[in-house]
């Protein structure tokens, strides 16, 4: 199996190339990588079929990894792989500039069609790597879990929405 790696728009030219006979007899049988247009990534599979796309998303600062096994929602980051870090989605304030925050002090989950930011369960250990870690994110102790410790990314993301998000 011949897996080719990509990142964002790489793949774009040449989906837009003039398309060649001798492409339909490749090797490859795996795109993966991160932050593919769903628009582009549809075009890839039906050019370069059987080809698919796996589009994960890893973050630098904690544990959090986010795969799109299935490829049923080209855009989409998917689900947390098993074995990484607990995420969620949270309320972002365009006009503030931060997360909403429940009368409890709370980060506000995050409803189909807000724009919110992903939250990942850091381990202790790693709050100082954190770029900006936010204590309590994820809700006061309820019995078998722990109050939380969370790594916000660096970028916004609409939630419920495909394009770059999670799933």
């Amino acid at each position: 199996m011949t897996v080719a790696s990509y990142t964002w728009t790489l793949l774009r030219e040449l989906v837009n190339a003039p398309p060649d006979p001798a492409e339909r007899h490749h090797a490859v049988r795996l795109f993966i990588g991160s932050g593919m247009p769903r628009n582009l990534w549809r075009r890839v599979e039906e050019r370069f079929a059987p080809a698919r796309v796996l589009e994960f998303y890893a973050s630098t600062e904690g544990e959090s990894v986010l795969v799109n096994l299935s490829g049923k929602k080209p855009g989409s980051l998917g689900r947390p792989l098993p074995g990484s870090a607990e995420v969620r989605l949270a309320r972002y304030d365009l006009e503030r500039g931060r997360l909403a925050e429940g009368p409890d002090g709370f980060a506000v989950a995050c409803e189909p069609g807000e724009i919110g930011m992903l939250l990942a369960r850091v381990r202790l250990s790693a709050i100082g790597a954190a770029a900006r870690p936010v204590r309590g994110c994820s809700g006061p102790r309820t019995p078998g879990r722990s109050p939380g410790t969370c790594s916000a990314a660096t970028t916004a993301a609409t939630s419920g929405s495909s394009g770059g998000t999670p799933s």
